[in-house]
C-alpha cells in the first residue's frame, strides 16, 4: 500500500450565512495558496503575540522584584 503524503480539507459553506467568505474565495485565482497563506500568517501572528506576552510577563516580574 502506498503512503499518501497529501491531506485534503473540505469546507461546507452556507450560501447566505457565509456569503462574504464565498465571495472572497471566489475572487482568488489560487484558493489553496490563499488559504495556506492566511493560516501561515495567523500562525506567525499567534507566535508573535505569545512571545510579546512572555516578554511583558518578564518585565512585570522584574519590576515587581525591584
Amino acid at each position: 500500500m502506498k503512503n499518501n503524503i497529501h491531506h485534503g480539507v473540505y469546507l461546507k459553506l452556507h450560501q447566505v450565512n457565509d456569503k462574504d467568505i464565498i465571495e472572497r474565495l471566489d475572487s482568488q485565482s489560487n484558493k489553496q495558496g490563499y488559504i495556506k497563506r492566511l493560516i501561515r500568517e495567523d500562525t506567525a501572528f499567534e507566535h508573535f503575540c505569545n512571545e510579546a506576552f512572555k516578554e511583558v510577563e518578564n518585565v512585570n516580574e522584574q519590576e515587581g522584584k525591584t
